[in-house]
């Protein structure tokens, strides 16, 4: 553990991913886009849904 501390072993680790997956966005912006837009409407479905239910309870 020491020897990780010394070398700052997970901070190197979580900025390399971090540069990883910008990248992968970059790249891959349109699908990241569309997997955004398609959560977005997953969400608001569930919250039309909450409502209805509670409207009707």
């Amino acid at each position: 553990m020491t020897c990780k501390r010394r070398h700052h072993t997970a901070e190197l680790w979580h900025a390399v991913r971090a540069q990883k997956q910008a990248a992968d966005v970059a790249r891959h912006r349109d699908r990241y886009a569309a997997g955004l837009q398609a959560l977005r409407t997953y969400r608001a479905n569930i919250a039309e849904v909450l409502e209805k239910l509670d409207r009707s309870g």
